[in-house]
């Protein structure tokens, strides 16, 4: 607590508070923090770009969207790849974001403990709770809907009301044997808090996202729609298991995490809490690592370069590439 180190926030969603992230927290557990207009130090996410106005400041990217890290403009990157990059990188899933999500997780870790008991609270089919429209989960939605009602609690498909609350939710997922538990999108290695819940909830998740979700989590312990070919298979086997309670509680008694996988998720915040204190630890003037480039980030700044296209042609990553270089001169 001796040292004092000047941090500022930016870029983050309109409702969050800076003081329940899990950063804020282990910052606030090892250094003397000061919230300045100056830092030295800056923590920002991807929903402004104010951090521009902070040229000189060390920058730490934080997001739990699909997102991956620009190291041209940040020193230091927490998202959801998989990777090593020296010091510069830590895999930072969003369901540790806050104290909130990091106890879902650890219910999620223990909820092979308390099957028969989730079992008995089963009085529905399957639940889907989503704000936003997205094709492939509104048409598995559809489609796993002519067997049986699948409860809507949101915005998107709404057919039933639960209450606005968290615990409301939680309540209502309980409930149901099944959770359709789709990302916004497939890439490899993002997962968000939806299957996390699920399985914390004591339900089985239908999942569709990252392909190598079982690296992190028991293939077991799930349906994992991997392709739209995969759904008559899942679907069946679905079925499968909502007629036979013996089938069910096989897989309702799987761990979510095999033991490695455990071990991963148990050391997901002290690691994290290793990796920032790496940051602050250094002395300033050693703190940063980035090529500052102001070409580059006065290109970012930039609205997105028109590229004209003929009718009948296709233009790829190469062609952008080639424009976007050409911005340079």
């Amino acid at each position: 607590m001796d040292k004092k180190i000047k941090i500022n926030y930016v870029g983050f969603w309109k409702t969050y508070n800076y003081e329940n992230l899990t950063i804020h927290q282990i910052l606030k557990k090892h250094y003397d923090l000061e919230i300045s207009d100056n830092p030295d130090y800056l923590i920002c996410s991807c929903f402004d770009n104010r951090h521009y106005n902070y040229p000189n400041t060390v920058k730490i990217f934080y997001t739990g969207e699909n997102i991956s890290t620009d190291f041209n403009t940040y020193d230091y990157g927490l998202d959801f790849d998989d990777y090593e990059f020296f010091d510069r990188h830590y895999r930072m899933p969003v369901y540790i974001i806050n104290s909130e999500q990091i106890e879902i997780m650890h219910k999620m870790l223990e909820k092979h403990l308390h099957a028969e008991e989730s079992f008995k609270e089963k009085d529905a089919f399957c639940s889907f709770v989503y704000s936003h429209d997205v094709q492939f989960r509104n048409e598995f939605f559809d489609e796993l809907s002519k067997y049986k009602q699948v409860d809507a609690g949101g915005k998107s498909r709404n057919n039933v009301q639960i209450g606005p609350g968290q615990q409301d939710k939680v309540i209502f997922e309980k409930r149901h044997k099944f959770a359709i538990a789709f990302e916004n999108m497939s890439r490899r290695g993002y997962i968000t808090e939806k299957l996390v819940n699920s399985f914390a909830t004591g339900t089985i998740p239908i999942y569709w996202g990252a392909v190598n979700v079982d690296k992190y989590f028991n293939p077991k312990a799930m349906i994992h729609i991997k392709s739209p070919d995969d759904i008559p298979q899942a679907i069946a086997r679905i079925k499968e298991l909502d007629q036979n309670d013996d089938l069910y509680m096989e897989m309702l008694k799987q761990p979510a995490c095999l033991p490695e996988q455990q071990k991963y998720h148990e050391e997901l915040v002290p690691n994290l809490e290793k990796f920032l204190c790496h940051i602050f630890d250094q002395p300033l003037n050693k703190a940063g690592r980035r090529n500052y480039n102001q070409n580059y980030v006065d290109i970012l700044k930039k609205p997105p370069v028109p590229v004209e296209v003929k009718q009948g042609e296709t233009r790829g990553l190469f062609t952008r590439i080639k424009v976007f270089l050409k911005s340079f001169h």
